[in-house]
């Protein structure tokens, strides 16, 4: 079946709330987020007003999602990926790899010049794959 995609909606938060949480049960993030606490998230996100986010399609069906957001950076438009998720049932199947293939075209589209993301673990090897590389930032954090 052929994948496509589509721009998130608000009344698609619900669902992709759902979504999310299970996906974030697995590996590598193994996190206990509650459906409540995705939907705050993705609600906070889909509320800026440069959110750029898309639903991946299996046909009708959702089984992932893209959220963030876009700014200026210079001359240049970065784009920051905050979440990229699958439905655990549709991983290893190759809808990771078709999903960015069809988000970096519409990246191009948008006009964004340099994308930014934070990962985890073996998904680093993923992103890699799309041209992506470590750059000279370092994150930094500290729990309060």
């Amino acid at each position: 079946m052929k994948t496509s995609l589509k721009k998130i909606e608000e009344e698609d938060l619900n669902a992709l709330a759902k979504i999310m949480k299970e996906s974030f049960l697995e590996k590598p993030w193994q996190e206990h987020w509650t459906i409540d606490s995705c939907l705050k998230r993705l609600s906070i996100l889909f509320s800026m007003k440069t959110f750029l986010g898309y639903k991946l399609m299996l046909g009708e069906k959702v089984i992932g999602a893209s959220f963030g957001y876009t700014l200026p950076y210079e001359e240049e438009t970065q784009f920051h990926l905050v979440e990229l998720f699958l439905n655990p049932i549709d991983t290893k199947q190759g809808y990771g790899t078709e999903f960015m293939n069809l988000l970096l075209e519409k990246w191009k589209e948008n006009k964004i010049d340099r994308i930014l993301l934070s990962t985890r673990g073996s998904l680093s090897l993923f992103y890699a794959r799309f041209g992506f590389s470590f750059s000279s930032d370092t994150i930094m954090e500290k729990k309060i």
